[in-house]
């Protein structure tokens, strides 16, 4: 009697590479930017306490949020690969308008929102 392999015979005849499917950079961007939104978090409960006694949101706080925004943005871009030169310019031209960041968000590329802090 053989024990029938876990491995389904179309990987096992196929060669499947982890670069292939570009795992460590997918897994990379899920990583940093669950990292992000808790630092991002933090930042915003620090502010918060900040603004609760000096009634005065710290413009660190507020560049420190758009850096992460912008983490987030080049991280889609070249991470997970899920922007296009479109988006690309849209958030560029909100920083050069004077947002502290910007990022593209939503579930299908035609389906876009541009956050502004």
């Amino acid at each position: 009697m053989s024990i029938p392999s876990p491995i389904p015979a179309s990987l096992t005849l196929a060669e499947v590479e982890a670069t292939h499917f570009k795992l460590y950079k997918r897994a990379k961007h899920v990583f940093t930017e669950a990292l992000r939104v808790l630092e991002f978090r933090d930042t915003c409960l620090a502010a918060i306490q900040i603004a609760e006694t000096s009634e005065v949101v710290s413009q660190a706080a507020l560049r420190t949020l758009g850096q992460l925004m912008n983490d987030s943005q080049e991280s889609c871009k070249y991470l997970y690969e899920c922007s296009c030169p479109e988006l690309d310019q849209l958030t560029a031209l909100a920083r050069e308008s004077g947002a502290y960041g910007s990022r593209l968000t939503g579930w299908f590329i035609t389906y876009w929102q541009l956050f502004y802090i």
